[in-house]
Protein backbone atom coordinates (compact mmCIF):
# COMPACT_ATOMS: atom_id res chain seq x y z
CA UNK A 1 0.00 0.00 0.00
CA UNK A 2 1.25 3.41 -0.06
CA UNK A 3 2.61 4.66 2.78
CA UNK A 4 4.55 7.42 4.73
CA UNK A 5 6.83 9.55 2.11
CA UNK A 6 10.51 8.48 1.56
CA UNK A 7 11.41 11.68 4.06
CA UNK A 8 10.14 10.19 7.02
CA UNK A 9 11.95 7.72 9.45
CA UNK A 10 10.14 4.70 10.97
CA UNK A 11 11.35 2.19 11.97
CA UNK A 12 9.62 -1.29 9.80
CA UNK A 13 9.21 -4.19 11.84
CA UNK A 14 11.76 -6.68 13.48
CA UNK A 15 12.09 -4.24 16.29
CA UNK A 16 11.74 -6.76 19.12
CA UNK A 17 9.30 -6.41 21.91
CA UNK A 18 7.80 -3.47 23.60
CA UNK A 19 7.87 0.00 22.49
CA UNK A 20 5.52 2.43 20.16
CA UNK A 21 4.11 1.64 16.95
CA UNK A 22 2.61 3.61 14.39
CA UNK A 23 0.32 3.06 11.79
CA UNK A 24 -0.65 5.30 8.75
CA UNK A 25 -1.52 4.97 5.38
CA UNK A 26 -1.69 6.82 2.45
CA UNK A 27 -5.28 5.37 0.85
CA UNK A 28 -7.34 6.70 3.40
CA UNK A 29 -6.41 10.58 2.01
CA UNK A 30 -8.82 9.52 -0.74
CA UNK A 31 -12.02 9.21 1.74
CA UNK A 32 -14.28 12.18 0.82
CA UNK A 33 -14.50 15.32 1.89
CA UNK A 34 -16.78 15.44 4.84
CA UNK A 35 -16.72 18.80 5.96
CA UNK A 36 -14.05 20.01 8.04
CA UNK A 37 -13.24 16.17 8.29
CA UNK A 38 -10.60 16.42 5.01
CA UNK A 39 -7.69 14.58 3.49
CA UNK A 40 -5.60 17.71 4.65
CA UNK A 41 -5.40 16.89 8.83
CA UNK A 42 -3.53 13.60 8.27
CA UNK A 43 -1.36 14.96 5.55
CA UNK A 44 -0.53 18.18 8.15
CA UNK A 45 -0.13 15.64 11.07
CA UNK A 46 2.37 13.72 9.01
CA UNK A 47 4.62 16.98 7.90
CA UNK A 48 4.77 18.05 11.14
CA UNK A 49 5.77 14.89 12.65
CA UNK A 50 9.10 15.16 9.66
CA UNK A 51 9.71 18.19 10.82
CA UNK A 52 9.52 18.61 14.49
CA UNK A 53 9.66 14.86 15.81
CA UNK A 54 11.81 12.76 13.69
CA UNK A 55 13.15 11.00 17.01
CA UNK A 56 10.23 9.98 17.76
CA UNK A 57 9.01 8.88 14.25
CA UNK A 58 12.49 7.16 14.48
CA UNK A 59 11.53 5.40 17.83
CA UNK A 60 8.41 4.35 16.78
CA UNK A 61 7.58 0.58 14.56
CA UNK A 62 5.79 1.32 11.52
CA UNK A 63 2.83 -1.27 11.45
CA UNK A 64 1.54 -1.82 8.03
CA UNK A 65 -2.58 -0.97 8.02
CA UNK A 66 -4.59 -3.63 6.95
CA UNK A 67 -8.61 -3.57 6.51
CA UNK A 68 -10.96 -4.68 8.73
CA UNK A 69 -13.08 -7.72 7.95
CA UNK A 70 -16.76 -8.59 7.96
CA UNK A 71 -16.88 -10.82 10.81
CA UNK A 72 -14.60 -8.33 13.34
CA UNK A 73 -17.04 -5.51 12.07
CA UNK A 74 -20.43 -7.35 12.54
CA UNK A 75 -18.84 -7.17 17.06
CA UNK A 76 -20.26 -3.91 16.57
CA UNK A 77 -21.82 -3.40 13.62
CA UNK A 78 -25.03 -4.70 12.24
CA UNK A 79 -25.56 -6.69 8.91
CA UNK A 80 -27.06 -3.72 7.29
CA UNK A 81 -24.51 -1.23 8.22
CA UNK A 82 -21.91 -3.29 6.62
CA UNK A 83 -23.66 -3.58 3.46
CA UNK A 84 -24.49 -0.18 3.24
CA UNK A 85 -20.93 0.94 3.56
CA UNK A 86 -20.26 -1.85 0.49
CA UNK A 87 -22.74 0.25 -1.28
CA UNK A 88 -20.98 3.15 -0.76
CA UNK A 89 -21.08 5.47 -2.85
CA UNK A 90 -24.63 4.46 -4.34
CA UNK A 91 -26.04 4.27 -1.06
CA UNK A 92 -27.42 7.54 0.14
CA UNK A 93 -26.28 9.10 3.66
CA UNK A 94 -29.05 10.23 5.83
CA UNK A 95 -27.14 12.09 8.40
CA UNK A 96 -25.88 15.66 7.71
CA UNK A 97 -22.84 16.62 6.98
CA UNK A 98 -21.53 13.12 5.65
CA UNK A 99 -20.39 12.67 2.48
CA UNK A 100 -18.95 9.11 0.60
CA UNK A 101 -16.99 8.40 -2.81
CA UNK A 102 -15.59 5.48 -4.41
CA UNK A 103 -13.30 5.01 -1.61
CA UNK A 104 -14.66 5.58 1.38
CA UNK A 105 -15.78 2.19 2.10
CA UNK A 106 -12.13 1.19 1.37
CA UNK A 107 -10.86 4.03 4.11
CA UNK A 108 -13.62 3.01 6.35
CA UNK A 109 -12.35 -0.69 6.49
CA UNK A 110 -8.87 0.21 6.63
CA UNK A 111 -9.13 3.01 9.36
CA UNK A 112 -10.94 -0.06 11.77
CA UNK A 113 -8.36 -2.58 10.89
CA UNK A 114 -5.40 -0.59 11.22
CA UNK A 115 -6.41 0.29 15.15
CA UNK A 116 -7.03 -3.72 15.29
CA UNK A 117 -3.49 -4.48 14.22
CA UNK A 118 -1.97 -1.84 16.93
CA UNK A 119 -4.22 -3.91 19.13
CA UNK A 120 -3.01 -7.07 18.53
CA UNK A 121 0.77 -6.08 18.62
CA UNK A 122 0.04 -4.32 22.03
CA UNK A 123 -2.22 -6.89 22.93
CA UNK A 124 0.76 -9.58 22.09
CA UNK A 125 3.19 -7.93 23.93
CA UNK A 126 4.96 -6.81 20.25
CA UNK A 127 4.72 -3.44 21.40
CA UNK A 128 3.53 -1.39 24.22
CA UNK A 129 1.84 1.32 22.89
CA UNK A 130 1.11 2.77 19.66
CA UNK A 131 -0.75 5.28 17.35
CA UNK A 132 -3.52 5.02 14.81
CA UNK A 133 -3.77 7.56 12.25
CA UNK A 134 -6.64 6.78 10.62
CA UNK A 135 -9.47 8.42 9.03
CA UNK A 136 -12.40 8.68 8.62
CA UNK A 137 -12.84 8.63 12.31
CA UNK A 138 -15.02 6.50 14.06
CA UNK A 139 -16.91 7.12 17.55
CA UNK A 140 -20.26 8.81 16.40
CA UNK A 141 -20.60 5.52 14.16
CA UNK A 142 -23.52 3.46 16.06
CA UNK A 143 -24.54 0.21 15.41
CA UNK A 144 -26.74 0.92 12.16
CA UNK A 145 -25.97 4.49 11.99
CA UNK A 146 -22.95 6.42 9.88
CA UNK A 147 -23.47 10.16 11.44
CA UNK A 148 -20.55 12.76 12.80
CA UNK A 149 -17.81 12.03 9.71
CA UNK A 150 -18.51 8.42 11.48
CA UNK A 151 -18.76 5.20 9.14
CA UNK A 152 -17.39 2.56 11.22
CA UNK A 153 -16.49 2.85 15.11
CA UNK A 154 -12.94 1.92 15.09
CA UNK A 155 -12.38 1.96 18.48
CA UNK A 156 -15.35 0.06 19.53
CA UNK A 157 -14.75 -2.94 17.11
CA UNK A 158 -11.23 -2.87 18.42
CA UNK A 159 -12.14 -3.41 21.93
CA UNK A 160 -14.97 -6.02 21.41
CA UNK A 161 -12.19 -7.70 19.28
CA UNK A 162 -9.66 -7.62 22.05
CA UNK A 163 -11.89 -9.03 24.44
CA UNK A 164 -12.57 -11.96 22.45
CA UNK A 165 -9.28 -12.57 20.69
CA UNK A 166 -7.49 -12.15 24.32
CA UNK A 167 -9.68 -12.64 26.59
CA UNK A 168 -9.30 -9.55 27.96
CA UNK A 169 -11.73 -9.34 31.46
CA UNK A 170 -11.41 -5.38 31.55
CA UNK A 171 -10.99 -2.83 28.46
CA UNK A 172 -10.82 1.31 29.11
CA UNK A 173 -12.34 3.29 26.54
CA UNK A 174 -10.72 6.91 27.05
CA UNK A 175 -12.45 9.81 25.07
CA UNK A 176 -10.82 13.57 24.77
CA UNK A 177 -12.38 14.52 21.96
CA UNK A 178 -14.54 17.78 22.50
CA UNK A 179 -17.90 15.91 21.12
CA UNK A 180 -19.18 13.01 22.85
CA UNK A 181 -18.87 9.78 21.37
CA UNK A 182 -22.49 8.95 21.14
CA UNK A 183 -21.69 5.97 19.15
CA UNK A 184 -19.02 4.63 21.24
CA UNK A 185 -21.44 4.59 24.41
CA UNK A 186 -24.42 3.55 22.62
CA UNK A 187 -22.68 0.19 21.77
CA UNK A 188 -20.45 0.19 25.02
CA UNK A 189 -23.85 0.74 27.25
CA UNK A 190 -24.48 -2.31 28.65
CA UNK A 191 -21.11 -4.48 28.49
CA UNK A 192 -19.12 -4.26 31.88
CA UNK A 193 -15.63 -5.63 30.37
CA UNK A 194 -15.50 -2.04 28.52
CA UNK A 195 -15.77 0.51 30.60
CA UNK A 196 -16.29 4.08 28.57
CA UNK A 197 -15.13 7.52 29.79
CA UNK A 198 -15.62 10.80 28.29
CA UNK A 199 -14.45 14.33 28.37
CA UNK A 200 -16.66 16.94 26.44
CA UNK A 201 -18.18 19.80 25.87
CA UNK A 202 -22.27 19.70 26.28
CA UNK A 203 -23.56 23.18 26.22
CA UNK A 204 -26.90 23.44 24.40
CA UNK A 205 -27.45 22.22 20.55
CA UNK A 206 -23.49 21.46 21.00
CA UNK A 207 -23.14 18.08 18.52
CA UNK A 208 -23.87 15.38 19.26
CA UNK A 209 -26.52 16.77 22.25
CA UNK A 210 -25.76 13.39 24.50
CA UNK A 211 -22.98 12.37 27.04
CA UNK A 212 -24.95 13.76 30.38
CA UNK A 213 -23.22 12.53 33.70
CA UNK A 214 -26.45 10.79 34.66
CA UNK A 215 -25.66 8.53 31.67
CA UNK A 216 -24.07 5.62 33.20
CA UNK A 217 -24.74 2.89 31.32
CA UNK A 218 -27.42 -0.11 31.58
CA UNK A 219 -28.30 -3.22 32.75
CA UNK A 220 -25.17 -5.15 33.70
CA UNK A 221 -23.23 -2.00 32.48
CA UNK A 222 -24.47 0.25 35.23
CA UNK A 223 -21.75 2.54 36.31
CA UNK A 224 -19.45 1.59 33.36
CA UNK A 225 -20.18 4.93 31.35
CA UNK A 226 -18.85 8.19 32.75
CA UNK A 227 -19.62 11.31 31.32
CA UNK A 228 -17.41 14.39 32.15
CA UNK A 229 -19.93 17.27 30.43
CA UNK A 230 -18.43 20.47 30.38
CA UNK A 231 -21.10 23.41 30.82
CA UNK A 232 -18.97 25.89 29.31
CA UNK A 233 -16.54 26.46 26.77
CA UNK A 234 -12.83 28.41 27.86
CA UNK A 235 -11.75 24.45 29.79
CA UNK A 236 -8.31 24.19 29.71
CA UNK A 237 -4.91 22.35 30.95
CA UNK A 238 -6.05 22.72 34.83
CA UNK A 239 -9.76 21.86 34.21
CA UNK A 240 -8.93 18.86 32.69
CA UNK A 241 -5.76 18.26 34.88
CA UNK A 242 -8.65 18.55 37.44
CA UNK A 243 -10.66 16.04 36.22
CA UNK A 244 -8.17 13.38 35.79
CA UNK A 245 -6.62 13.57 38.92
CA UNK A 246 -10.23 13.81 41.01
CA UNK A 247 -12.31 11.85 38.90
CA UNK A 248 -10.98 9.97 36.15
CA UNK A 249 -7.89 8.02 37.64
CA UNK A 250 -9.08 6.98 40.94
CA UNK A 251 -12.07 5.21 39.03
CA UNK A 252 -9.89 3.59 36.45
CA UNK A 253 -7.42 2.42 38.62
CA UNK A 254 -10.09 0.71 40.59
CA UNK A 255 -11.67 -0.78 37.46
CA UNK A 256 -7.77 -1.90 36.42
CA UNK A 257 -8.35 -2.46 32.20
CA UNK A 258 -5.98 -4.69 30.70
CA UNK A 259 -5.57 -2.27 27.59
CA UNK A 260 -6.62 1.47 27.52
CA UNK A 261 -7.93 2.57 24.23
CA UNK A 262 -8.24 6.21 23.28
CA UNK A 263 -10.27 7.77 21.04
CA UNK A 264 -7.63 10.91 20.49
CA UNK A 265 -9.79 13.99 18.98
CA UNK A 266 -7.74 17.07 19.20
CA UNK A 267 -10.51 19.71 18.35
CA UNK A 268 -10.35 20.52 22.34
CA UNK A 269 -7.03 22.24 21.54
CA UNK A 270 -7.06 26.27 21.89
CA UNK A 271 -7.87 27.80 18.55
CA UNK A 272 -9.99 24.61 17.31
CA UNK A 273 -12.36 26.62 14.51
CA UNK A 274 -15.25 23.94 16.72
CA UNK A 275 -14.68 22.85 20.09
CA UNK A 276 -13.94 26.81 22.05
CA UNK A 277 -11.51 25.03 24.48
CA UNK A 278 -8.35 25.99 25.76
CA UNK A 279 -6.02 22.79 25.72
CA UNK A 280 -2.72 22.99 24.72
CA UNK A 281 -0.50 20.09 23.50
CA UNK A 282 1.32 19.71 26.34
CA UNK A 283 -2.40 18.52 28.14
CA UNK A 284 -2.30 15.75 25.65
CA UNK A 285 1.23 14.12 26.89
CA UNK A 286 -0.23 14.78 30.60
CA UNK A 287 -3.39 12.87 29.92
CA UNK A 288 -0.87 9.96 28.96
CA UNK A 289 1.25 9.84 31.40
CA UNK A 290 -1.69 9.60 33.42
CA UNK A 291 -2.58 6.61 31.80
CA UNK A 292 0.23 4.90 31.68
CA UNK A 293 -0.28 4.26 35.05
CA UNK A 294 -2.54 1.96 33.93
CA UNK A 295 -2.63 -1.61 32.14
CA UNK A 296 0.96 -1.79 32.49
CA UNK A 297 0.97 1.34 29.84
CA UNK A 298 -0.25 -0.32 27.18
CA UNK A 299 -2.08 2.04 25.50
CA UNK A 300 -3.54 2.37 21.64
CA UNK A 301 -4.54 5.92 20.48
CA UNK A 302 -6.81 6.68 17.72
CA UNK A 303 -7.36 9.69 15.55
CA UNK A 304 -10.73 11.17 15.68
CA UNK A 305 -11.34 14.64 15.70
CA UNK A 306 -9.18 17.84 15.59
CA UNK A 307 -10.24 20.92 12.72
CA UNK A 308 -7.19 22.97 13.07
CA UNK A 309 -4.54 21.84 11.32
CA UNK A 310 -1.47 23.42 13.94
CA UNK A 311 -3.16 22.54 17.08
CA UNK A 312 -4.33 18.81 15.59
CA UNK A 313 -0.51 18.11 14.26
CA UNK A 314 1.48 19.25 17.54
CA UNK A 315 -1.49 17.38 19.64
CA UNK A 316 -0.63 14.45 18.00
CA UNK A 317 2.87 14.93 18.35
CA UNK A 318 2.69 15.62 21.84
CA UNK A 319 0.50 12.28 22.33
CA UNK A 320 3.54 10.12 19.97
CA UNK A 321 6.27 11.71 22.22
CA UNK A 322 4.77 10.60 25.36
CA UNK A 323 4.20 7.02 24.10
CA UNK A 324 7.53 6.69 23.15
CA UNK A 325 9.61 8.31 25.66
CA UNK A 326 10.62 6.32 28.93
CA UNK A 327 7.61 6.21 31.69
CA UNK A 328 9.53 7.63 34.22
CA UNK A 329 10.25 11.24 32.39
CA UNK A 330 8.16 13.89 33.69
CA UNK A 331 5.46 16.11 31.80
CA UNK A 332 5.51 19.73 32.32
CA UNK A 333 2.08 20.88 31.65
CA UNK A 334 1.82 24.66 30.59
CA UNK A 335 -0.31 27.30 31.80
CA UNK A 336 -3.56 28.05 29.96
CA UNK A 337 -3.52 30.38 27.07
CA UNK A 338 -7.16 31.59 28.39
CA UNK A 339 -5.78 32.72 31.52
CA UNK A 340 -3.86 35.47 30.12
CA UNK A 341 -6.69 35.83 27.20
CA UNK A 342 -9.53 35.94 29.74
CA UNK A 343 -9.97 38.62 32.96
CA UNK A 344 -10.59 37.27 36.39
CA UNK A 345 -14.54 36.84 36.51
CA UNK A 346 -13.91 34.91 33.28
CA UNK A 347 -11.35 32.52 34.58
CA UNK A 348 -13.57 31.92 37.99
CA UNK A 349 -16.65 31.23 35.97
CA UNK A 350 -14.44 28.73 34.40
CA UNK A 351 -13.08 27.15 37.22
CA UNK A 352 -16.57 27.26 39.11
CA UNK A 353 -18.03 25.40 36.04
CA UNK A 354 -15.37 22.66 36.28
CA UNK A 355 -15.88 22.37 40.03
CA UNK A 356 -19.50 21.65 39.51
CA UNK A 357 -19.44 19.05 36.83
CA UNK A 358 -16.32 17.49 38.86
CA UNK A 359 -18.83 17.37 41.80
CA UNK A 360 -21.87 16.59 39.68
CA UNK A 361 -20.25 13.66 38.18
CA UNK A 362 -19.00 12.07 42.02
CA UNK A 363 -22.36 12.67 42.93
CA UNK A 364 -23.70 10.57 40.68
CA UNK A 365 -21.22 7.69 40.19
CA UNK A 366 -20.79 7.60 44.22
CA UNK A 367 -23.23 4.72 44.26
CA UNK A 368 -21.07 2.98 41.66
CA UNK A 369 -17.60 3.58 42.41
CA UNK A 370 -16.52 3.38 46.36
CA UNK A 371 -13.52 5.53 45.61
CA UNK A 372 -15.76 8.73 44.99
CA UNK A 373 -17.62 8.01 47.99
CA UNK A 374 -14.76 7.69 49.82
CA UNK A 375 -12.98 11.13 48.24
CA UNK A 376 -16.02 12.99 49.36
CA UNK A 377 -15.67 11.57 53.10
CA UNK A 378 -12.35 12.59 53.19
CA UNK A 379 -13.22 16.37 51.98
CA UNK A 380 -15.87 16.47 54.25
CA UNK A 381 -14.26 15.37 58.06
CA UNK A 382 -10.45 16.55 56.77
CA UNK A 383 -6.93 15.44 58.02
CA UNK A 384 -7.60 15.69 61.57
CA UNK A 385 -10.99 12.68 61.46
CA UNK A 386 -8.84 10.97 58.42
CA UNK A 387 -9.37 8.02 61.35
CA UNK A 388 -13.27 8.24 60.04
CA UNK A 389 -12.46 7.04 56.62
CA UNK A 390 -11.63 3.74 57.68
CA UNK A 391 -15.67 3.19 57.19
CA UNK A 392 -15.66 4.40 53.45
CA UNK A 393 -13.02 2.50 52.93
CA UNK A 394 -15.09 -0.73 54.16
CA UNK A 395 -17.75 -0.03 51.56
CA UNK A 396 -15.94 0.37 48.77
CA UNK A 397 -15.54 -2.99 46.13
CA UNK A 398 -12.47 -5.23 45.60
CA UNK A 399 -10.03 -3.18 43.54
CA UNK A 400 -9.78 -6.68 41.64
CA UNK A 401 -13.15 -7.56 41.68
CA UNK A 402 -13.66 -4.10 39.31
CA UNK A 403 -17.25 -3.96 39.66
CA UNK A 404 -19.25 -0.78 40.66
CA UNK A 405 -21.27 -0.81 43.79
CA UNK A 406 -24.12 -2.34 44.09
CA UNK A 407 -26.25 0.34 45.98
CA UNK A 408 -29.27 -2.02 46.70
CA UNK A 409 -27.38 -4.24 48.63
CA UNK A 410 -24.28 -2.53 49.83
CA UNK A 411 -24.75 1.09 50.38
CA UNK A 412 -21.72 3.21 49.23
CA UNK A 413 -19.06 3.74 52.03
CA UNK A 414 -21.28 2.20 54.90
CA UNK A 415 -22.40 5.67 55.42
Amino acid sequence: RGGVSGSLRIRRGGGGRGGCGLVYDESMLKHAVCGLERPDRLVAIMTHLSAHAPVELECCERIPARECTEVEALLAHSKSHWDCLLGLPATQLRAAHMASNEHTAESSRLAAGSVIALVDRVCSGELTSGFALVRPPGHHAGHSTMQGFCFLNNIAIAARVARARYKLERVLVLDWDVHHGNGTQALLADEPGIMYISLHRKTKDFYPRTGEATEVGHGAGAGFTLNVPWRRTGMGNEQYKRAFEEVIMPVAQQFEPQLVLVSAGYDASHGDPLGGMQLTPSAYAFMVRQLQKLAGGKIVCVLEGGYRLKSTATGVAATLRALASPLGETVHLESDPFASECDEKARRLVEESCSQTINEVCKVHRQHWGVLHQREIAKRLGPADSKGDDDARSGAPSVRSARPLDAAREPAGGA
